[in-house]
């Protein structure tokens, strides 16, 4: 028992020696005037059981202070415990209080003498940036609020910035921004304040009007003005913009669906948009695909909504027109349509109209389109009429073409069959305004072929393609 401590002393006393041996790892380190960055300091051996007190301190506490949080003042000295088994400090804060020159700190403990530590003190200011930490940004009149971050930052020697650091424990900072341009926003809070030990401040900008506008940070006692390529955050607040359907193709005496939308929110009075033809013999604008369209046409936008529909009603075949969109508080819009003919295609109502593989040929070839086998005692035969754009060069048509006939027009088509006494098909087949098909039977009477066709009505352009279906009649 007896030889048992004795071994163990010795033991305490050799361990004991070897860290009095080892010594201290200590850090060098830059901060910025009145401003704070966490180090630690590291033993060389893990420290004994029972932990190591080590006492650190500033060698000119009006320059630097030391700290074990980053929340609190700093002060001449400290004392960190390193848990027994450890050989790195936990963190601690080190604040500098003038640009220039360097302070020494000492780091002692009972068993390891002292060791020095050297803190270089270094320029700070206040930097300031925009939304996506960028120095410019763009936003419109009505848009969410643009936010501002202002930070606290070391420079270099040449007053470049160098690194992020939190305000010193203990101090507060209330900053002021600059606005050259009030009238297109205003900054919330006017005032931004920086707690010790935070690393930034947060503001909003708030845009009103159009135009452009500077933002900078006054800066306070004790900061340098900023490097120049953080001199200050600049805004440019525009009209916000408004959307049509543009760059669509209408048949003549067809319609196609619109949206207008809006580049921001409507807010909760909605907003009135104006949507104006720049050639009424070309193109008319309608609130409705049973509603005859006029020059102009007033959209409104519901409360919070962002888009409201209209329709577009061709009555040219070619070439291309134009129309615009107005509205109080948003930059105007004006949208292409081309103008093409259209025409009428027939295929059996369960087979759908021509797949858009027909728009890719050349020519009159495949004009049927369709052959169907019926049994003379079979059922009635659906036969749809659909109207169509017509490719304006090859005067093809598909299903991806087809288009709803224009309010104001109806159409009365005349279908027949070549034979008579193979079947027998509806005559008149009628399509109504906004509507793009109409239906008519095929009864087959005898064994053999008859071709169904649809006469394309006064007005509207033969499609090279699917204007009759051959009927092929069995026993």
């Amino acid at each position: 028992m007896r030889l048992s401590s004795t071994l163990f002393v010795c033991w305490s006393l050799l361990s004991s020696a070897l860290l009095s041996a080892a010594g201290f790892e200590m850090a060098t380190v830059e901060v910025g005037s009145k401003l704070q960055t966490s180090i630690t300091f590291k033993l060389n051996e893990p420290a004994p059981d029972g932990g190591l007190e080590v006492t650190l301190k500033s060698e000119d506490p009006s320059r630097l202070k030391l700290a074990r949080r980053p929340d609190v003042a700093g002060s001449e000295s400290i004392v960190m415990t390193i848990q027994a088994g450890f050989s790195e400090s936990p963190d601690f804060w080190v604040q500098g209080f003038a640009s220039s020159g360097e302070v020494g700190y000492t780091a002692t403990a009972k068993t390891l003498g002292a060791s020095r530590g050297v803190v270089k003190l270094m320029p700070s200011s206040i930097l300031m940036v925009g939304p996506f930490k960028a120095q410019r940004f763009r936003n419109t009149t009505g848009g969410q609020n643009s936010r501002l971050v202002l930070y606290a930052a070391r420079l270099n020697a040449a007053g470049e910035f160098a690194e992020q650091q939190s305000l010193a424990g203990g101090l507060k900072l209330d900053l002021k921004l600059s606005n050259s341009a009030p009238e297109v926003g205003v900054i919330s809070p006017p005032i931004v304040t920086i707690e010790g030990g935070q690393p930034n401040g947060v503001a909003e900008f708030k845009p009103a009007s159009a135009g452009t506008v500077n933002l900078a940070v006054v800066m306070p006692e004790g900061f340098n003005p900023p490097p120049a390529n953080y001199a200050g955050v600049s805004g440019v607040i525009t009209l916000p913009g408004i959307s049509l359907t543009d760059q669509v193709m209408i048949g003549q005496n067809l319609q196609l669906g619109g949206m207008v939308g809006l580049g921001e929110a409507a807010g909760p009075a909605g907003v009135q948009v104006t949507i104006t033809s720049d050639d009424e013999t070309q193109l008319l604008i309608s609130s409705s695909a049973t509603t005859v369209g006029k020059k102009s046409l007033v959209v409104t936008i519901p409360p919070n909504g962002i888009s409201a529909p209209y329709f577009l009603q061709a009555l040219g075949k070619s070439g291309t027109v134009t129309y615009t969109a107005v509205s109080k508080g948003f930059r105007s819009r004006m949208a292409k349509v081309g103008l093409a003919p259209s025409g009428v295609v027939i295929a059996p109502r369960a087979y759908g109209p021509p797949d858009e593989a027909e728009l890719f040929k050349k020519g009159q070839e495949g004009a049927r389109g369709f052959i169907i086998h019926l049994s003379k005692k079979g059922a009635k035969m659906p036969m749809a009429i659909w109207t169509a754009q017509l490719d304006p060069v090859t005067l093809r048509s598909a299903d991806i073409t087809v288009q709803p006939l224009r309010a104001g027009v109806t159409l009365n088509l005349d279908v027949e069959v070549n034979d008579p006494a193979i079947g027998k098909v509806t005559k008149k087949v009628e399509i109504k305004p906004g509507t793009d098909m109409g239906v008519a039977e095929f009864t087959p009477l005898a064994k053999g072929t008859a071709i169904i066709s649809v006469i394309t009505p006064n007005g509207f352009t033969k499609s090279a393609n699917s204007t009759s279906v051959e009927g092929i009649v069995k026993d």
